[in-house]
């Protein structure tokens, strides 16, 4: 912005511009008529009234009355026939629980927008989902388990300049086909969150159609640690057994959390997605199948610190 200005409407000047010679002027932060500003330092300048209402200092446009105002950007030099200028704008509204405080919203909006565009238009990353496999022996349950990859993850805020970091793990059970299943076709079954103190994750969202904001619980926590393994004893959907020779799907998902997010520049959560539905069909084991291990017996495996040793359960 290279102009602020302000006309009053009426008298005394500055008053509206009235011709294109005097639009042009005021364009160019001048009166109307062609006087400059000069603020109460004794300096011209386009950029009257610069001080700050909310904490009353500086040069202040003073009274309540009818007020007009327009900014400007500009001149652009060495500009040829058929060269083209790119200005990207932002529309921001903000509204606090005053006058002064909507104006405090509103600094801090465009300083997330203008952080948006820093970040060239980027969108938010998208957290990668964990690797699952399971185990369905045809006795009744579904194991899975998945990867730890996801824990050493984080991820930049582009809007706040937090962080994402990761927070726990959710389980669903999904009900179609679809790559990506929208919420009501899945069911949370369970949730595995880091022993840090944070449980239940509120925040605002804006849900439309209705155009409302809420404010809630957006994720769930216990507190209860994480852990990568979870056997399921029934289907939920139905509320039934598992059937041998049937199809059932699951999906799970790592979220972080930045509390620095909110409404309008990112949520707190972040939520991987329900990209890695695993099929599991559960089946007897079937005749002839030669078992190399028993229950109870370990697993050699190539970690030297013997800091765990699977068992065979």
């Amino acid at each position: 912005m290279t102009v602020f200005n302000y006309y009053n409407g009426g008298s005394p000047q500055p008053s509206d511009p009235g011709s294109n010679i005097e639009v042009y002027r005021v364009l160019k932060g001048l009166w109307r008529l062609g006087p400059r500003w000069v603020s109460p330092t004794g300096d011209t300048t386009t950029t009257p009234f610069a001080g700050d209402p909310v904490t009353g200092t500086g040069w202040l446009n003073p009274g309540d009355n009818d007020r007009r105002s327009i900014t400007c950007t500009g001149p652009f030099d060495n500009v040829n026939p058929g060269d083209t200028i790119t200005i990207i704008a932002a529309q921001i509204i903000a509204k606090g629980n005053s006058n002064l405080n909507s104006i405090t919203q509103l600094r801090n909006t465009a300083k997330i927008i203008q952080n948006f565009y820093n970040n060239n238009l980027a969108p938010q990353t998208i957290s990668p989902s964990p690797e699952i496999t399971s185990y369905a022996p045809g006795n009744g349950k579904i194991a899975l388990t998945w990867t730890d990859t996801n824990q050493n993850n984080s991820f930049k805020n582009i809007l706040t300049g937090g962080t994402y970091k990761f927070q726990g793990y959710n389980i669903y059970q999904i009900r179609t086909y679809t790559n990506q299943p929208v919420a009501s076709d899945t069911v949370l079954l369970k949730t595995f969150d880091l022993k840090d103190g944070i449980t239940n994750i509120l925040d605002s969202i804006y849900l439309p159609p209705n155009a409302g904001i809420f404010y809630g619980i957006v994720q769930r926590g216990s507190n209860n640690g994480i852990i990568r393994y979870f056997e399921i004893d029934k289907d939920t959907i139905s509320n039934k057994n598992f059937i041998n020779g049937t199809e059932y799907k699951f999906a799970v998902t790592s979220y972080y959390y930045d509390s620095s997010g909110g409404l309008f520049y990112l949520s707190k959560v972040n939520e991987s997605p329900k990209s890695n539905i695993i099929r599991v069909v559960p089946q007897n084991i079937a005749p002839g199948t030669q078992i190399s291990c028993e229950p109870g017996d370990t697993i050699q495996t190539d970690q030297t610190d013997l800091g765990v040793m699977p068992v065979i359960l």
